[in-house]
């Protein structure tokens, strides 16, 4: 496969001594065998060893994360417990799918966000809809977006921490200001969606920087990583915890609310702890998923 091809590079760059240049997207592997590598963006944005290159501030500036530098490790270092286990998951992988595709590592990770986020997208949607939050779950796209743009404004490093935390505040905001105001939802919803999204857009064109964050409107799943993989597996347990010690309550809720009131629900406490989880979710996912998908997988399983 694609390792067997980089070892023969390697052994004609050693016997002929060559230079030899090689474009490839596959970040780990080019910094396992890769003496020198160059980050190309309309010419030369950075230049050195992978590790100095995948440090640099332009790597940062053209895709709005660091790369995980664990693939920067030498082959021969001792892996830990979460690398011996990914390194199962793929055998196992190789095994059960015999495609030329299965040969590449980015690929392999693509395949298992997807079969991470297709559950958990599948067991919110049920309740979005009966709880009539279409409109709501779309909102937390766009406020999820004037997030990222906020975080990079007041020098947020990390991406997700700015999406998870605007993300929570703008669903708890809406939740709020819906059960505060004689106007409807649907009014309350738009008007904060339709600021956010102006918000973000000013703040992101700011010196003419938008298009670094153009990638998360339709998302890039091929960039997941290992790491990231973990951290949406840590949500899907969480929200299945959710899932279980709400789901009476927010089925109620979503049938009657007057009734769920009746019984002593607080109303307003569930339907935030729904919100905040699904601010979560989306913030999480929208970076492989994109602004203008994220929606559609929230409302379409269960409609």
């Amino acid at each position: 496969g694609l390792a067997l091809f980089y070892e023969i590079v390697a052994e004609l760059r050693a016997k002929e001594d060559l230079a030899i240049l090689l474009i490839s997207h596959d970040l780990g592997m080019t910094a396992r065998h890769a003496d020198k590598v160059v980050l190309m963006n309309h010419g030369i944005a950075a230049a050195g060893t992978p590790e100095e290159v995948y440090r640099s501030p332009a790597m940062e500036q053209i895709f709005g994360i660091l790369p995980d530098l664990s693939s920067l490790r030498a082959p021969t270092e001792k892996r830990t417990a979460g690398e011996e286990g990914t390194a199962l998951i793929y055998h196992v992988m190789d095994t059960l799918l015999p495609f030329s595709w299965t040969e590449y590592t980015f690929m392999k990770d693509a395949l298992l966000a997807v079969l991470l986020m297709t559950p958990l997208f599948g067991l919110l949607s049920t309740m979005v809809v009966s709880s009539r939050m279409a409109f709501f779950s779309d909102s937390l796209g766009h406020g999820a977006f004037t997030g990222i743009a906020v975080g990079a404004l007041v020098g947020i490093v990390s991406p997700l921490t700015a999406l998870i935390i605007f993300s929570i505040a703008f669903a708890l905001l809406i939740t709020y200001i819906k059960h505060r105001t004689a106007a409807s939802a649907d009014t309350v919803i738009g008007v904060f969606s339709s600021t956010a999204i102006a918000v973000g857009l000013m703040v992101m064109s700011r010196g003419g920087g938008f298009s670094k964050f153009s990638p998360l409107l339709i998302g890039d799943i091929l960039s997941i990583t290992p790491s990231d993989l973990a951290g949406l597996l840590a949500v899907d347990l969480l929200v299945v915890l959710v899932w279980v010690v709400l789901f009476n309550h927010l089925l109620l809720l979503s049938v009657n609310p007057s009734l769920a009131h009746s019984r002593g629900i607080s109303v307003v406490r569930i339907e935030a702890a729904f919100a905040a989880l699904l601010a979560v979710v989306v913030a999480v996912s929208i970076q492989w998923v994109g602004i203008l998908i994220i929606n559609a997988l929230l409302v379409l399983p269960g409609a």
